[in-house]
């Protein structure tokens, strides 16, 4: 009940009651001294309040935050060339990877007649595949082009760690 009075008292100073409620909140306020009280402190407050001037924000401050953020947004995706050109060879890496493994694996004459046959088939390949994949790794130039897409890998997820890092710094120096 405390709070519905609360409730009405604020409705009432600010205007909102409707005719029925307020009707209502006179025959509850003309018979409580404490309701009275409350109602009093409450108009006063409400004047008080509206009297009060507030500083308000400089003109255009909105816009040039904004103008701010997006300005460096804009630098900082125009400098990510490195990371979208290694996701970009790490794409074709894969597609590569894919077509080599279809088209070295799809010259099979076997004829699927069950899952047994299928699973049998499959790992056979997988082994034959592996076994030819591990003897080219003792090639130099094999591990040279390993080590280098490694360095790559390594580097790109370097600069995006310290992309991301660099962008926080100016995000909270903006606010």
């Amino acid at each position: 009940m405390k709070q519905n009075i609360d409730e009405l008292i604020n409705k009432y100073v600010d205007n909102e009651l409707t005719v029925k409620e307020l009707e209502e909140f006179n025959e509850l306020v003309d018979g409580d001294e404490e309701i009275m009280r409350k109602v009093k402190a409450h108009k006063l407050v409400h004047a008080y309040l509206n009297q009060t001037e507030f500083d308000s924000a400089p003109t255009l401050t909105t816009q040039s935050i904004m103008l701010k953020i997006n300005q460096s947004l804009s630098g900082k995706l125009e400098k990510n060339y490195f990371f979208f050109g290694t996701l970009g060879v790490l794409t074709i890496l894969l597609i590569g990877s894919i077509i080599f493994f279809f088209t070295y694996f799809g010259k099979s004459e076997t004829k699927y007649t069950g899952t047994e046959s299928l699973i049998t088939t499959i790992s056979g390949y997988i082994n034959s595949f592996f076994a030819n994949v591990s003897s080219k790794f003792v090639d130099a130039n094999v591990m040279l082009i390993i080590s280098t897409i490694t360095l790559i890998l390594m580097l790109g997820i370097y600069f995006i760690f310290e992309s991301r890092k660099s962008f926080k710094k100016k995000l909270h120096s903006l606010s």
